[in-house]
């Protein structure tokens, strides 16, 4: 299990490099990845297919996460969660 988050690091930290050497954002190299990916499978990549794959990325594998995680939950419990969750959406919009 170690190896595998040790290459997930080292790639996350060479793309933050590439990154920083070439004047881009993080999300920038994610979006040139998904247009790399798409032109290598000979389809076309649109703005919406490519915001789609950005957030697929990046909120993918949290969101099924969580969901798995909150599976492990009764009702009472997650009546809790919403409410706890609730409040603090509230506080933050609060400012």
């Amino acid at each position: 299990m170690h190896c595998p988050r040790a290459v997930a690091v080292e790639l996350g930290l060479h793309s933050a490099r590439f990154a920083n050497q070439n004047g881009m954002h993080p999300t920038d190299v994610r979006a040139l990845i998904a247009l790399m990916d798409a032109a290598r499978a000979g389809e076309e990549m649109t703005a919406g297919r490519l915001g789609g794959a950005l957030g697929q990325a990046f909120f993918g594998p949290l969101i099924g996460s969580a969901v798995e995680l909150l599976q492990g939950y009764d009702d009472r419990e997650l009546a809790a969660i919403r409410s706890f969750l609730g409040g603090v959406r509230a506080a933050a919009a609060e400012g």
